[in-house]
């Protein structure tokens, strides 16, 4: 899904495995995205070099590479957020030691 720029009042529908890639970028396709969401478990904790885990991991941080975006939020088995934005970072660090 593409969305309009994000703001305050904007309904984002989710249910319970959502997967967001956030970007300025519409050029990207997302014809070929992989779900990582979808794999249950999937976590981005250091994984022994021979499991399956370790594959998607990979397979993971390729996608990223190519698509470069923002930010990564996934919320399933496991919440992930990935960005290259410290502040967006900072921010959810916060927020998780005050909760």
């Amino acid at each position: 899904m593409l969305s309009p720029p994000l703001t305050h009042d904007l309904v984002i529908p989710c249910d319970q495995y959502d997967e967001w890639y956030i970007s300025g970028n519409l050029s990207i396709s997302l014809e070929n995205i992989e779900i990582f969401v979808n794999y249950g478990g999937f976590s981005l904790e250091p994984a022994k070099e021979s499991t399956c885990l370790k594959t998607l991991q990979n397979r993971f941080w390729n996608q990223i590479n190519i698509i470069k975006p923002e930010t990564y939020v996934a919320t399933g088995d496991n919440d992930i957020v990935v960005s290259r934005n410290a502040a967006y970072i900072n921010a959810i660090k916060q927020d998780c030691l005050n909760n």
